[in-house]
């Protein structure tokens, strides 16, 4: 039901995939490997997971340094090399931003205990994914 709500709101994610994963394919590959804007995508799938609505998952291979990434998706209409660049794109920020926390916290200690004990009362819901999410509407 939740994930429906966020759907028909016009809310789309993008993870990657756990490696237990239980989701099974559900559909041929849906890649045209002759169009040059799909380099490095070795696959496009819709996928049914074991609840909820399908889902389409993303086998791309960093061509830079042959590391492979599989990505899950409710995202059914932006085409899978602009996922794999919204992706990158909002993990680049995701790593620049945990560097520059880091930076700041080495230069204010004090800060450091009192934002420690905040986030130790914090319940775990509260703490950050590796998942990308927007708005499309």
């Amino acid at each position: 039901m939740w994930s429906h709500l966020k759907h028909s709101a016009g809310i789309y994610f993008i993870t990657r995939e756990k490696s237990n994963s239980a989701a099974t394919i559900s559909s041929a590959n849906l890649i045209d490997p002759t169009d040059p804007r799909n380099e490095g995508i070795e696959s496009e799938h819709f996928v049914s997971p074991s609840y909820g609505e399908a889902l389409r998952r993303i086998t791309y291979t960093d061509p830079a340094d042959g590391t492979t990434y599989v990505y899950l998706t409710n995202e059914m209409k932006i085409p899978a090399y602009q996922l794999v660049v919204i992706y990158k794109q909002r993990w680049d920020i995701e790593k620049s931003s945990t560097s520059s926390r880091a930076r700041w916290r080495r230069g204010n200690p004090g800060r450091v205990r009192r934002a420690q004990s905040a986030t130790t009362r914090s319940s775990s819901a509260s703490r950050t994914t590796s998942a990308c999410s927007w708005n499309l509407k």
